[in-house]
Formats: C-alpha cells, sequence, structure tokens
C-alpha cells in the first residue's frame, strides 16, 4: 500500500468517526427533548415553559 492509499484511507476513517460523533450528538439532545417534553406535561404551564426553554439551551450548547 502506498503512502497516497493510507492518507485517504485515514481521512476516510477520520470522516466516519467525525460523522458518528455529530449523529451520536445529534440524537441525544433528540431524546433529550423528547424525554424533556414527556417531563413537561407534569408542570404547571408557566413553568413548563421556562423549563423547555432552558432544557433546549442546554442540548443546543451540548451539542457545541
Amino acid at each position: 500500500m502506498s503512502n497516497g492509499d493510507q492518507s485517504t484511507q485515514s481521512g476516510t476513517s477520520e470522516r466516519t468517526r467525525a460523522a458518528l460523533i455529530i449523529g451520536t450528538a445529534v440524537g441525544l439532545v433528540f431524546v433529550i427533548l423528547v424525554l424533556s417534553a414527556w417531563i413537561a406535561q407534569f408542570f404547571a404551564e408557566p413553568v413548563r415553559i421556562v423549563f423547555l426553554v432552558i432544557v433546549g439551551i442546554l442540548s443546543l450548547v451540548g451539542v457545541v
């Protein structure tokens, strides 16, 4: 295998790993938002809105 082949294979591996990490992060945020929406139904309306806003912001920060 030549150096060019190794660098191409390494680049593909790094892209695959990056895609898996990003996909996992997005999936985790989705799960957090679904769970928080389910939990929010047990709160009163004003508390529910604040709770969902805080969880949404924390989820977005978690992705970054």
